[in-house]
């Protein structure tokens, strides 16, 4: 077998048909009259060999030296049908490639996360345009509509350069079927660093999002870019973003929106809902067993967290970590500065979010969308707000923002009446008054509801406390034949008593259980 030294020096060969050689330190090749691979100096070609399932990129003149245009030779290695090996050096590419529909893999030599060296990277140096990926996962083009699918495709340790002139480093929708993308780091798009939807039965993990002017990593999210362009919005197919029964686990975000954060400080509004979900550090979407697990996101320009959510049957966001984020928004961090923001488009059910830690210094959670079903919050430490975009008072927002065991400043408890406990019952005849309605102690808080017994009742009632203080008086505003909830109070009220009006007035009271930390 003939060795050559690199592949300059087989290209410049004059070789016979159906001989097998060698370069070293990058593979077999077989001579062949035709084919896709080395042209050399008398017109054969050297056909590129696997090793095992694998072929190596520099088998088809890849140079990884960050100078040399590699696009054709990683692609060709990607389209042989093989795994595509990529050896550790800076690989520049000046269009996107394309990780095929059926099987293909683009590999990487293990990441070594800090400053992007020593390892398999990928350098864009191609047009400037907010519509190319970097690397695309599938046959669907940035912003078309998810109709191709794709399965069992691999991208793993690969480092993603996009050298704020792609818009993406890693695209991918309609991804099926074992398909997986695992540890990739991205740095420097224009839009998105990740961007996936229209998933199921895939595994994402390990991936990392290191500064971008927009979001960092977006799963099942919608395809909305930083000058408002909205792909997602006109796709027509059934669910074209949900991410069903698709595992994602261990992601970190870290400085997406600088877009915000760096070139336009100050700006960033999340009550302004064409800055809302921009400049995120992670967005988790739409998708029937929906798992997101183990993940970070710091120093955004947006928010960390952004949950967007469309009647799924399971979802699952939990163990994750929150700090810093809304980075130079000026915005205060005890009233109006989000970590996260929950958005229910139609709605909820059975959606979960749990175990977070929410750094004290660095804000609350902002909800808006559909009141309808319920989400809960569990052992989420340290928000300093919870709160709607949308105008509803403290008491609308408890009764489906469920909490449990959530720091204190977000509310003491839920108001939801199957998860209180009856106190105290009775009526009231408001223009003669009578001993008013006795309760013994409740546990947590104390909820009061009313309605109109008689027909056109009116009137206020006053509230008498264990230790004798009254408080009053509370007008019933709005009162109808249905009940009516028009306090959460101390749970040292002991009477209902009336102030002045007509007509018999029902109470109820209920036993609320405190739902903070």
């Amino acid at each position: 077998m003939k060795i050559f030294s690199d592949v300059s020096s087989l290209a410049a060969a004059t070789l016979t048909a159906d001989q097998i050689v060698k370069v070293k330190s990058v593979g077999d090749y077989r001579i062949q009259d035709s084919g896709t691979g080395i042209a050399l100096a008398n017109g054969k070609i050297a056909v590129p060999q696997a090793s095992g399932t694998a072929i190596s990129v520099k088998q088809f003149g890849a140079v990884g030296d960050g100078t040399a245009d590699d696009t054709a030779a990683i692609q060709a290695a990607l389209d042989s049908g093989y795994v595509a090996y990529l050896p550790k050096g800076t690989y520049r590419t000046t269009s996107t490639i394309s990780v095929g529909i059926r099987g293909r893999a683009l590999i990487g030599d293990p990441i070594q996360r800090e400053q992007g060296q020593g390892y398999s990277k990928i350098l864009f140096d191609g047009a400037a345009s907010s519509t190319t990926a970097v690397i695309r996962m599938g046959a669907n083009a940035v912003g078309a509509e998810p109709l191709i699918d794709s399965s069992t495709n691999v991208l793993k340790n690969v480092y993603v350069d996009a050298n704020n002139k792609a818009g993406f480093g890693v695209y991918g929708t309609y991804m099926t079927n074992e398909s997986l993308v695992d540890s990739v780091t991205v740095t420097s798009s224009t839009e998105f660093n990740f961007y996936f939807a229209r998933s199921w039965y895939a595994t994402y993990r390990n991936l990392v999002s290191l500064v971008c002017r927009g979001n960092g990593i977006a799963l099942g999210m919608p395809l909305i870019l930083q000058d408002g362009t909205d792909y997602s919005g006109s796709w027509v197919t059934a669910s074209p973003l949900e991410m069903n029964q698709a595992i994602i686990d261990n992601i970190r975000s870290f400085r997406a929106g600088t877009y915000y954060a760096t070139d336009n400080p100050s700006t960033y509004d999340p009550t302004n809902t064409s800055h809302r979900m921009k400049g995120y550090g992670i967005g988790a979407g739409t998708g029937n067993g929906f798992t997101l697990t183990n993940f970070t996101s710091e120093r955004s320009g947006g928010v960390g967290l952004y949950v967007y959510s469309s009647g799924e049957v399971r979802k699952t966001v939990q163990y994750g970590y929150l700090e810093g984020n809304c980075e130079n928004s000026g915005l205060v961090v005890t009233s109006t500065l989000p970590q996260i923001i929950l958005e229910n488009t139609t709605n909820a059910n059975g959606i979960e979010i749990r175990d977070i830690y929410s750094k004290y210094e660095d804000g609350g959670i902002y909800h808006t969308g559909s009141t309808v079903g319920s989400t809960w919050l569990r052992n989420i430490h340290q928000p300093r707000f919870l709160k709607s975009l949308d105008g509803l008072t403290d008491n609308q927002l408890y009764g489906f923002v469920l909490k449990d065991n959530v720091y204190f400043d977000c509310g003491f408890n839920n108001v939801r009446e199957d998860l209180m406990k009856p106190t105290g019952y009775g009526s009231i005849v408001m223009s003669t008054g009578g001993a008013g309605i006795d309760f013994p102690p409740t546990v947590g808080r104390t909820a009061i509801y009313a309605r109109d017994e008689s027909g056109g009742a009116s009137g206020s009632y006053f509230k008498i406390f264990e230790d004798g203080t009254v408080v009053g008086p509370v007008t019933l505003t709005g009162l109808s034949s249905s009940w009516t909830l028009y306090e959460v109070t101390s749970p040292d009220i002991r009477r209902i008593a009336r102030n002045s009006g007509s007509g018999t007035v029902q109470f109820k009271v209920m036993s609320v259980p405190t739902t903070f930390e």
